[in-house]
């Protein structure tokens, strides 16, 4: 379940970097309407969920190791 979480999370990360970079192309600007505060807020939420889960699992395996001495 951990390896889906992280699948998942940095699946997620990186269709956000890319929607952010595709915005701020050059070729794409004069084609595109600005996004709502709305969109960008809930983009900033799911980054923000995704960094939480990062630093959960690191935290979560950090434990596991220490009281269990295996992964």
């Amino acid at each position: 379940m951990i390896v889906v979480a992280l699948l998942g999370l940095l699946m997620n990360l990186v269709v956000l970097m890319q929607i952010r970079n595709l915005r701020n192309r050059l070729s794409s600007q004069w084609r595109q309407l600005t996004p709502s505060r709305q969109k960008l807020r809930k983009e900033k939420v799911q980054f923000a969920l995704s960094i939480a889960t990062l630093i959960l699992i690191g935290v979560e395996e950090y434990l596991h190791f220490r009281w269990c001495h295996h992964l």
